[in-house]
C-alpha cells in the first residue's frame, strides 16, 4: 500500500465588533492511493506458479473541507462560540483480499458534518473549556470479518451514523507549586441502516471502539528546587469492539506516575505507566470459530532525559 497526500489550507478571522468575530477557513486536499496485491496459494516446497488473485489499483480522493465559526466575548475572561466544519476520511482498498471484483475490495470515503458550541473562560486561578458536539456521518467506515473466510478482516462502508457528546477540560492552580487538572467526556454513538455481511442489521447499535465516557484527574507538584511529581488517574468507559455490540471491554481504571528534576531547560525523569498493572482489552475480534483478544500494555517503567533551549 502507498499513499500520497497534498493539501492547501487557510483561515481568516474577521472582527465584526470589539467583542464579536467570525472565522472562515477551508482546506483542499488530494490523497492518491495505490494498492498492489499478489495472492498465492500452494503446497510448501512446490513452485508457487501464477497468483490465485492479483489486484493493482489506484484511486484519487479529493475534497474541500470548510470551517465557519462565530465567537463572542461575554467578558474579558469568558468566550462563547459556535462552529461548523466538514470531516473526511479517505477511502481505499483492502490489502488482505482473496478474490472478488475491484469494487468488492474498495471502500469509499467517510464524510461528516460537524457542529459544535462551547464556552472557554477563566476565573482567578481556574481555566476551563467545555463543548457540546454533534456529528452527522455518511459512508461510515466499518470493519468486519468475512463470513465466508474468518481469516479475512476488511473495511467497508455503512450508510449513516451519528455521534454526539460533551467534553470538559479544566486546570486549577491550587497553590504556587500545585496544579490540578480534570478532563471528562461523554459520548453517544449510533449506527443508521447497516446490514452486516452475514445479513444481521446493526441499526441503532453503538459504533465500535468508542468509549462511552472518559474521565481523567491529575495533580502536579513543582518544588522550588526543581524537583517535580505528577500523578494521573484515568477512567475509561465501556467500549464495544464489534458492530453487533456483543464483544466489549467493561469500564476500567489506570494510573500513571512521574517524578523528575527540571532546571534551566534540563529535564530528567522516571515514569510508570499503568501503575496498578491493570489488565484490560485493547482489541477483540470474533473469527466465528474463535475470538482473538489483544491486551493493553501492563505496567511500564522508564527513564527519560530532555533538554530545551
Amino acid at each position: 500500500n502507498r499513499a500520497q497526500t497534498a493539501s492547501v489550507f487557510g483561515q481568516i478571522i474577521y472582527p465584526i465588533t470589539s467583542k464579536f468575530d467570525a472565522t472562515l477557513g477551508g482546506r483542499y486536499q488530494q490523497i492518491r492511493k495505490h494498492t498492489k496485491v499478489d495472492y498465492f496459494s500452494y503446497e510448501l516446497g512446490h513452485n508457487p506458479g501464477a497468483p490465485a488473485f492479483s489486484m493493482d489499483e489506484k484511486a484519487t480522493f479529493r475534497t474541500f473541507l470548510p470551517k465557519i465559526a462565530l465567537g463572542y466575548d461575554i467578558t474579558d475572561e469568558l468566550n462563547i462560540y459556535a462552529m461548523y466544519s466538514k470531516g473526511y476520511l479517505a477511502g481505499g482498498f483492502n490489502f488482505y483480499t482473496t478474490g472478488g471484483s475491484r469494487e468488492d475490495n474498495k471502500f469509499d470515503a467517510q464524510t461528516s458534518d460537524d457542529y459544535e458550541i462551547g464556552v472557554k473562560g477563566s476565573y482567578e486561578s481556574f481555566r476551563f473549556s467545555t463543548a457540546l458536539f454533534y456529528m452527522d456521518i455518511k459512508g461510515t467506515h466499518i470493519f468486519y470479518t468475512d463470513p465466508n473466510n474468518p481469516n479475512i478482516y476488511s473495511t467497508a462502508n455503512a450508510d449513516k451514523s451519528k455521534s454526539m457528546g460533551v467534553e470538559f477540560e479544566g486546570v486549577a492552580k491550587a497553590s504556587k507549586e500545585l496544579d490540578i487538572n480534570l478532563a471528562a467526556s461523554l459520548l453517544k454513538t449510533k449506527y443508521g441502516d447497516y446490514i452486516n455481511k452475514d445479513g444481521t442489521n446493526n441499526k441503532g447499535n453503538k459504533i465500535e471502539k468508542n468509549p462511552e465516557y472518559k474521565l481523567s484527574l491529575g495533580a502536579s507538584y513543582y518544588a522550588p528546587m526543581g524537583i517535580y511529581t505528577r500523578l494521573d488517574g484515568n477512567m475509561i468507559g465501556k467500549t464495544y469492539f464489534d458492530a453487533q455490540n456483543k464483544l466489549a471491554q467493561k469500564s476500567y481504571f489506570t494510573a500513571d506516575a512521574k517524578v523528575g528534576y527540571l532546571k534551566d531547560g534540563f529535564d530528567v525523569y522516571f515514569y510508570v505507566k499503568n501503575l496498578t498493572d491493570k489488565e484490560y482489552f485493547s482489541h477483540i475480534r470474533d473469527r466465528a470459530s474463535n475470538v482473538l483478544i489483544t491486551y493493553g500494555k501492563g505496567r511500564t517503567l522508564g527513564v527519560g532525559v530532555r533538554y530545551s533551549f
